[in-house]
């Protein structure tokens, strides 16, 4: 999967913030937020989780594909990940089910190893300046993953749900939808938000 180092700054390569439909600012600072574990799975696949920063405020989170990036010559930043645990469950904009389409812009194919995009449910932790914190939601076939949540149908409250699995390793900020699909159920959100700040931290 990734082969850069957690906290590493790094720029979007040229033409690339272009094929994103959900970019971050112009002006953020990125640094690479994803998990020491995907350091250790090989290089098929090289999505990585980054992180912007406008200012000192944490202001998007996407999961791309390394072929993207470059390496900048800032200093790291070691608490990239945790600056997304920090910003979780804090807001009403939690636990919502959200449709965002397709994380590519109109016209992009897709070279890259993206995520979960097209049309299938998100569920949002929360809120950032740059839009809804989300993460997708899969079908939850075969044994559980450590990083993946899983989430009984009955606990996802909106029309022909079915059990699914939380993909903590693909977060993004997606668009403000004025639409939202349904709920996670109240019962399964303690559980659930350990889980997902674990991962964080």
């Amino acid at each position: 999967m990734a082969t850069i180092a957690p906290g590493t700054e790094v720029l979007l390569r040229a033409g690339e913030r272009d094929k994103l439909r959900f970019p971050p600012p112009e002006d953020a600072r990125l640094y690479v937020a994803v998990h020491e574990g995907a350091l250790r799975v090989g290089e098929r696949n090289r999505l990585t989780q980054v992180v912007g920063l406008v200012g000192d405020r944490l202001d998007w989170v996407g999961a791309v594909d390394e072929r993207m990036l470059e390496r900048s010559s800032g200093p790291p930043l070691p608490s990239a990940r945790s600056r997304i645990a920090e910003s979780l469950f804090w807001d009403d904009e939690a636990w919502d089910i959200v449709w965002p389409g397709p994380l590519l812009a109109d016209g992009v194919r897709r070279p890259y190893f993206t995520v979960y995009d097209g049309d299938r449910p998100w569920m949002t932790l929360g809120r950032l300046p740059g839009g809804l914190l989300a993460a997708p939601l899969n079908d939850a076939r075969g044994n559980p993953k450590w990083w993946a949540p899983r989430i009984d149908a009955a606990d996802l409250e909106f029309v022909e749900g079915k059990p699914a699995q939380v993909e903590l390793a693909h977060l993004w900020t997606v668009g403000d939808f004025q639409v939202r699909g349904g709920r996670v159920s109240d019962r399964a959100r303690a559980e659930l938000a350990d889980r997902v700040r674990a991962y964080l931290t």
